[in-house]
């Protein structure tokens, strides 16, 4: 089953043994759809449909003027989560995030939070990301917040005024059979 679409689709035809259907007669590149060797092909014939509003620059695809023109207008779509630090292009938030990761080598796969050490990760993804129903959940008795992670818990109470009132109301089964039931 073909799951994407343009170059990496054609590559991903070539994984899987069957040959990409449309070919560029001057590169012999390959394409999974027409649409895709057309738009290639103005590479070739130095066709540039594509104009920028706001200066002569005229370009063979529309995201490469869209790209562009946020050079004119300022426009910076792509920001850092962990920095807020924003970018024009996408690929210049992930060379920056890669700065990230040299300090925090460990990335959590679901919401790209980066960590020192791997334990550091796998309590998070436990605590934050865990999808087994059978899983203890610790309710915070002042505000009602959840938490999978003793660990996480405690630093959510310690941002309450007085955590020694608290105490987790305890565990609660999440199983399919009896989902309110306590422990």
């Amino acid at each position: 089953v073909l799951q994407q679409a343009g170059p990496a689709a054609a590559q991903q035809l070539r994984a899987q043994g069957r040959p990409a259907p449309f070919h560029c007669d001057t590169c012999g590149r390959q394409f999974s759809t027409s649409a895709y060797l057309s738009q290639h092909r103005r590479i070739h014939s130095g066709q540039k449909p594509y104009g920028c509003k706001y200066c002569d620059k005229r370009f063979t695809q529309l995201s490469h003027v869209q790209q562009h023109e946020r050079i004119h207008t300022g426009d910076k779509p792509y920001r850092c989560w962990q920095c807020a630090k924003s970018f024009t292009q996408m690929s210049n938030l992930q060379s920056h995030q890669r700065q990230h990761m040299k300090d925090k080598p460990h990335r959590c796969e679901a919401c790209y939070m980066c960590f020192d050490s791997k334990d550091e990760l796998d309590t998070h993804a436990a605590a934050k990301h865990s999808t087994n129903r059978y899983s203890k959940v610790l309710v915070c008795r002042v505000c009602g917040k959840n938490y999978n992670s003793e660990t996480y818990l405690n630093k959510h109470l310690a941002k309450h005024k007085d955590p020694t009132q608290v105490s987790p109301i305890g565990c609660k089964s999440v199983a399919s059979s009896s989902p309110s039931a306590e422990v």
